[in-house]
């Protein structure tokens, strides 16, 4: 492009020459080519191709022509200046009119037309045909082919001036004929003075010609900007290298600044040197590129003081962001601008997803809202709320505006509140049971041992010595199965504030295997009897006795329990270098399916126990004993044939 800027553009075909030839090599396009708009804008005629495959001009497809009525979404585009981007030419709206007669023929799959402008009006198409497979238009293309379009607007008006001075050197009647009507200001300046100034000069300053004519030309200038004027005057008076056109300030008549672009070659006046300028009133367009300038800025101030993080997108791509969505994600902005918006999601999944859900929200005219997870720059994920509009919905193209705000640390409280909610229900879950519970199990033995005392004291003495024994061991019954209930409440409370500790020592296993299992005899009665079954076992183990007796006397205590007299019941116990692995197997009625996932819930029973008395605290008493000791609790079951618990304990040998 600095090339470009640079060319001498008088010479129109061997300006545009360059240009296409440019634009092809640069881009790497096989057809460049330049189309005059007629002045009805019905059609378009190709006064230039470039082929890179040839290093040349296409002379024979010179003359081409293109109409409106054939052709109309194509000109709509155009006429609206509207740059026409088509990586699939062949299909898209716009450039589809062309692929039967113009684009398979020739191979064309990809189109980028960009308008060409001269004075205010649309002249020209400057268009760049890819041939082979589909090219996707980046944003850089885009901007070059505009440049481009730029430079060959450029071109036809040093074109159209250059004629404009080779008209006023071959004819003097013909110079002042073209100059008296010229749109521009035309002034001749030596030493410093104007010599000459056309009638636009007059209608353009607001001075009437004498006020004008042999005046010097500072004089009309604005103060701060006469060094300026004054310095490249002089210049080119000596030939140096200077500025061939530039903006500066004059002061009308009235009082009034106005801005002036400058155009100036040197000639010879009456034989001696002087200056030939073009002078072009662009007061509107520094008033509008200052006010734009403006907005940019006090857009940009607002973006950037913004509290929440702010992106703007063209094709998932990000161009611009702000202070507060690099921060967010622990980026500087220049490291997120021009990447794809997939550096910040967790994985491909996610971001394809979320393209999915978002893009047909946005075509649709409406806004995109939603709550998602990043991944910063450190690898850390946060959860952010997004909310996103389509620049154009008919056009998704070009861009989209998200405004994205941090909400980890709300997603976060509301996880702690849905916890403590859950924690809560569950509290109360078990108080209800809790009090179901002892409503129904304290009421059994406590009514045993009323009735029991009620009739010692009325009839204590004309019981025989055996009866009033009995009634005493009833008491002695209910009392103890009252104290196991009320340890086993106080032993889940402990587990539940995490007051149990483990306290491991030598243990003799074997022993106390032997232990619970009479003292589960006696429990039912006498009438239940325990296999014990040892292997491996010949030293002491490092153990928590207490914890131990907790486990292993409850699951004894259910085997019984729960099985019907004569049935077998198996305590096993196996121990090798590193592990003791203990078995409580019965014949009993089993655990229904739907119960098993709650089995070791405090104040859970299953549905089949009927009758059988039972907290439901002692299989959750067994499973925080075991957990305490390092180990991992299991069981098999079928209903009406019985239950495996198999309990495994990591140990060290003493």
């Amino acid at each position: 492009l600095l090339q470009l800027a640079a060319l001498e553009k008088h010479e129109r075909l061997p300006a545009l020459q360059a240009i296409l030839g440019a634009g092809a090599r640069t881009l790497g396009i096989e057809r460049v080519s330049y189309w005059q708009l007629a002045g009805d804008a019905s059609a378009i005629e190709c006064e230039m191709l470039y082929a890179l495959s040839g290093g040349g001009i296409d002379a024979g497809f010179a003359g081409t022509r293109l109409t409106a009525e054939r052709y109309p979404a194509y000109f709509a585009a155009i006429v609206e200046n509207r740059p026409v981007v088509a990586p699939q030419a062949q299909t898209d709206p716009a450039t589809a009119e062309f692929a039967a007669d113009y684009l398979v023929p020739r191979g064309i799959s990809s189109m980028l037309d960009v308008p060409v402008w001269l004075r205010g009006k649309v002249v020209g198409v400057l268009c760049h045909e890819h041939v082979g497979p589909a090219r996707e238009w980046t944003a850089e293309d885009i901007d070059f082919a505009s440049s481009a379009a730029m430079m060959i607007s450029l071109a036809l008006e040093e074109a159209r001036r250059h004629e404009l001075n080779e008209a006023l050197v071959r004819s003097e009647e013909k110079y002042r004929h073209v100059v008296e009507n010229a749109n521009e200001a035309i002034v001749i300046a030596q030493d410093g003075r104007i010599r000459y100034a056309n009638p636009q000069t007059s209608r353009l300053s607001g001075y009437p010609p004498e006020a004008l004519d042999n005046k010097p030309f500072l004089e009309f200038v604005y103060a701060e900007d006469r060094a300026l004027v004054a310095e490249n005057y002089m210049k080119r008076l000596r030939g140096e290298q200077t500025a061939a056109s530039y903006d500066f300030r004059i002061v009308d008549m009235q009082g009034r600044v106005r801005w002036l672009n400058i155009n100036a070659v040197t000639l010879e006046w009456d034989g001696r040197p002087a200056t030939l300028n073009f002078l072009t009133d662009v007061t509107e367009t520094k008033t509008l590129q200052q006010d734009l300038q403006r907005n940019l800025a006090e857009r940009e101030a607002l973006l950037q003081s913004a509290l929440v993080g702010i992106s703007f997108a063209v094709n998932r791509r990000l161009t611009w962001v702000n202070e507060t969505y690099a921060r967010m994600l622990g980026y500087s902005r220049d490291e997120l601008v021009g990447q794809l918006s997939r550096v910040h999601y967790p994985d491909d999944a996610s971001y394809e997803a979320f393209g999915a859900s978002a893009y047909p929200v946005l075509s649709s005219g409406r806004p995109f809202e939603n709550e998602l997870q990043m991944r910063r720059k450190d690898g850390a994920l946060i959860w952010v709320h997004v909310y996103g509009i389509a620049v154009d919905p008919a056009d998704l193209g070009k861009g989209s505006i998200w405004t994205n705000i941090d909400i980890t640390e709300r997603r976060r409280a509301e996880e702690e509140v849905r916890r403590a909610l859950a924690k809560e229900r569950e509290l109360n879950e078990l108080k209800s049971r809790f009090v179901a519970m002892t409503s129904h199990e304290f009421r059994t033995p406590l009514a045993t041992i009323l009735s029991s005392t009620e009739l010692l004291e009325r009839h204590y003495d004309r019981l025989p010595a055996e009866e009033r024994q009995a009634i005493f061991s009833r008491i002695t019954a209910g009392v103890g199965r009252m104290a196991q209930m009320l340890d086993n409440v106080l032993t889940i409370g402990r587990a539940e504030t995490d007051a149990m500790h483990f306290q491991p020592a030598p243990l003799d296993l074997r022993g106390l295997c032997r232990q619970l299992a009479e003292e589960a005899h006696l429990q039912h009665g006498g009438n239940r009897d325990v296999r014990l079954e040892f292997s491996g076992l010949t030293d002491p183990v490092n153990m928590d006795e207490k914890l131990l007796r907790h486990a292993l006397g409850n699951l004894l205590s259910n085997a019984l329990k729960y099985s019907s007299p004569g049935s077998r019941t198996t305590l096993a116990v196996h121990v090798n270098d590193n592990m003791a692995t203990v078995r409580v197997i019965d014949e009993g009625i089993g655990i229904p399916l739907q119960d098993q996932e709650r089995l070791f819930e405090a104040f859970h029973r299953a549905r089949n126990v009927g009758n059988i008395p039972g907290t439901g605290l002692g299989l959750a008493i067994v499973r925080k004993s075991v957990e305490l000791h390092g180990g991992t609790i299991a069981f098999i079951s079928e209903p009406g044939r019985g239950t495996r618990f198999t309990v495994r304990i990591p140990l060290a040998r003493h």
